[in-house]
């Protein structure tokens, strides 16, 4: 398996540990989604990072999607998410909240980074991070 895209991402990072964690292996392709469009575009065509090129060369995309693929490989011992039902709600909401607080964070990011300074919008960066804060909170309650 290949993992394309950089660790600076929560999402591309989310798959490699993941990937770790459950003795999957794989090889890590640091592609830039900005760097190097022509190359990414060339293995996804959407050029969405995290993006996995299976074995057999099924290439998928989004962290949710390529983890709930890739935790079918393995044995149920060895996933990360849990059997019983009610403790997979409860994880797959707390990994939910945990995605909101990446976005609003990677948001505000490319709004800062990505947006020259005359045309940054401060009512979006000034709506996104109390969201983040709300949901990094949240995380923490049961």
């Amino acid at each position: 398996m290949r993992l394309i895209g950089m660790l600076d991402s929560p999402y591309v990072r989310r798959v490699a540990i993941s990937l770790k964690a459950m003795g999957i292996p794989f090889t890590h392709e640091p592609v830039s989604v900005f760097r190097h469009y022509d190359i990414f575009a060339a293995i996804n065509p959407v050029v969405k990072a995290p993006t996995l090129v299976a074995a057999d060369g099924t290439v998928l995309m989004d962290s949710t999607l390529i983890l709930d693929h890739v935790e079918r490989l393995v044995p149920q011992e060895s996933r990360l998410t849990p059997a019983d039902l009610h403790e997979h709600a409860r994880a797959q909401r707390i990994v939910g909240l945990a995605l909101v607080a990446c976005e609003k964070a990677v948001q505000i990011v490319y709004e800062l980074n990505l947006r020259p300074v005359e045309k940054q919008h401060q009512p979006w960066i000034d709506r996104n991070r109390p969201l983040r804060a709300v949901a990094l909170f949240c995380r923490g309650r049961r």
